[in-house]
């Protein structure tokens, strides 16, 4: 399960530290930033990867951050109480309401819209078949 923070530069904007731009797969030179981790997580194939596994490393995109990560939640599901992964889905549900504005202020980028639909959809066709 991953969550809806992607980037750490913000610690580095608020420390004052040096930074350096890095070329990417385009061949440009990108400063990090939320541009360039939008445009490395806009460009992934996740609707291909499994449980949304995707590295952001090097993704294609002249405005791609090569060093883009995304941060993942691992949340054992077997073996416990029957509504805990409609809890865990409701908790990360609200982040993706209500905490992007919280993120971006502490230098995080939210995932795209259309990720979140496509992780919101996965949950619900998961929660189904944990049902059956």
């Amino acid at each position: 399960m991953m969550t809806h923070r992607l980037c750490r530069f913000g610690q580095v904007e608020r420390a004052h530290l040096p930074y350096a731009v890095v070329q990417n797969k385009s061949g440009r030179f990108v400063k990090p930033g939320p541009d360039g981790v939008r445009a490395a997580a806009s460009t992934a194939s996740w609707d291909e990867a499994k449980d949304f596994s995707v590295s952001l490393t090097d993704q294609p995109g002249e405005a791609a951050y090569p060093i883009s990560g995304a941060t993942f939640a691992v949340v054992p599901m077997t073996g416990q109480a029957p509504n805990r992964y409609r809890r865990v889905h409701d908790f990360f549900r609200l982040a993706f309401e209500t905490g992007s504005k919280d993120a971006e202020a502490l230098g995080y980028v939210p995932l795209p819209p259309q990720l979140v639909s496509q992780i919101v959809k996965y949950w619900l066709k998961q929660d189904v078949s944990a049902s059956q």
